[in-house]
């Protein structure tokens, strides 16, 4: 008994530890599954604000996005040409930032050299050097889209970007672009043992990672190898399948419940923070507390703004913030009616988005409304004294269908409150959010 509890704590804490990692693999099956090519760059574009039904992890449905991903194992060091305007990141397999687009050195657009792990050859001058500690890496950029906008503009962007191996930098191939329009992209991840079949695929053998070399430490007793074809007995296969239901549980309730120090935005409010490793350098890595990365990647994919989380300024990036409770600490139900109240002079200077998500998968609430989003830009009712109330309900309160997103009665829910270049009072702590509350 004692082997077989030893077994199954190092399977749930290797599935606690790998949910930054999974969540990538899905990501990048789902990229593939659209047409974008790891060895042959090219990129896929949302011409469209994400729809309900698009089930990605808890996008900003006010942007559309594009996203490339390389293999530098089979490309070697890549070269990407990107053109003023375009603002996005460059992260590893792990969900670790690597470099930003569109800020700082590449303020005015740039040319980025991605180079694998390991690399010990010279790089050319004239580039943004981006070392990666993984072979896979990710890109992406988005742009907000105004309400009666179309996303040329930002598809003749993207069209400007280059992106090629460096060993073809003297003829280089077009970059294909690929608009997704309305087609499913499908982005979740399993909550059973096939889960541990993701975590062996993704661990890289040749990986000189402290933290990789200490998760195949871990996962080696359990028949885990990197790369390598879980087949487990059936009493392993038991110990994985517990471990798998005991961590999606833990991942679930670390993010809606979460003990994590420091995750109230105000201590008199219940907005939280969003938590994520905000560099690619090992020191500020995942490795300390499994729960951080836990709870922030559950939550999203390929955040752009998490380079910037610790050196915010006023101007720049974008701020989030997650509430899970209203104001008593009682989860959200989507057969109640809340009411959030942005106060007078907030709504008028800010630009902002508040978006329902579905607590079971994370995706947007998807409703006969197909709505999620309500935003500054939003044609919304204000109130005499220049408030603006929201509403959450499963039917609009008399004379606010402008202001309502539709609820699922028997469906629980959190909202995401996203600012947009914040101010100095956002940044110096002068202003606090209301918070949500129950009505009725």
């Amino acid at each position: 008994m004692r082997s077989e509890e030893l077994d199954y704590q190092r399977a749930l804490q290797a599935y606690l530890w790998a949910v930054p990692m999974v969540n990538a693999i899905e990501f990048w099956r789902a990229l593939i599954d659209a047409g974008v090519s790891p060895t042959e760059p090219s990129l896929l574009v949302f011409d469209r604000p994400t729809a309900p039904a698009t089930a990605v992890a808890a996008p900003n449905t006010q942007m559309i996005y594009a996203f490339t991903i390389l293999d530098l194992a089979e490309t070697g060091p890549v070269v990407a040409e990107i053109p003023a305007g375009f603002l996005g990141n460059f992260w590893d397999f792990h969900h670790r930032g690597l470099e930003v687009i569109g800020a700082g050195a590449s303020a005015d657009g740039g040319k980025f050299l991605l180079l694998p792990p390991g690399h010990a050859g010279g790089a050319p001058g004239g580039h943004i050097v981006v070392r990666s500690r993984t072979n896979k890496v990710f890109g992406g950029g988005r742009c907000i889209v105004r309400a009666g906008e179309s996303a040329d503009h930002f598809i003749d962007l993207v069209a400007g970007i280059r992106l090629y191996p460096l060993a073809r930098a003297v003829h280089p191939a077009a970059t294909r672009v690929i608009l997704n329009r309305d087609r499913p992209f499908v982005q979740g991840w399993p909550k059973n043992v096939r889960y541990f079949d993701h975590v062996a695929e993704a661990l890289s053998p040749e990986s000189d990672d402290a933290e990789d070399k200490m998760l195949c430490a871990m996962l080696a007793p359990l028949g885990i190898a990197p790369g390598k074809r879980l087949v487990p007995d059936d009493r392993m296969r038991r110990i994985l399948c517990n471990a798998a239901a005991a961590g999606a549980a833990m991942v679930t309730t670390t993010a809606f419940a979460t003990r994590l120090h420091g995750r109230q935005v105000w201590p008199d409010r219940q907005w939280e923070r969003n938590f994520f490793p905000t560099t690619s350098r090992p020191e500020a890595g995942a490795a300390g507390d499994g729960g951080v990365p836990a709870q922030g990647w559950y939550q999203v994919v390929g955040d752009g703004r998490y380079v910037f989380a610790s050196t915010l300024r006023a101007g720049e990036a974008q701020w989030y913030s997650s509430t899970f409770h209203d104001r008593h600490g009682r989860f959200f139900d989507g057969g109640h009616s809340y009411r959030f109240k942005l106060q007078a002079g907030q709504s008028q200077k800010l630009s902002w988005s508040m978006t329902l998500y579905d607590n079971r998968n994370r995706c947007t609430m998807d409703t006969n409304q197909q709505r999620a989003k309500l935003s500054a830009r939003s044609p919304l009712r204000t109130n005499p004294d220049g408030s603006v109330d929201l509403w959450f309900a499963p039917r609009a309160p008399r004379g606010t269908t402008d202001n309502w997103i539709r609820t699922i009665p028997g469906q629980g829910f959190f909202a995401m409150f996203r600012l947009f270049a914040p101010l100095e009072t956002v940044l110096d702590g002068n202003w606090k959010l209301n918070d949500v509350e129950r009505v009725g």
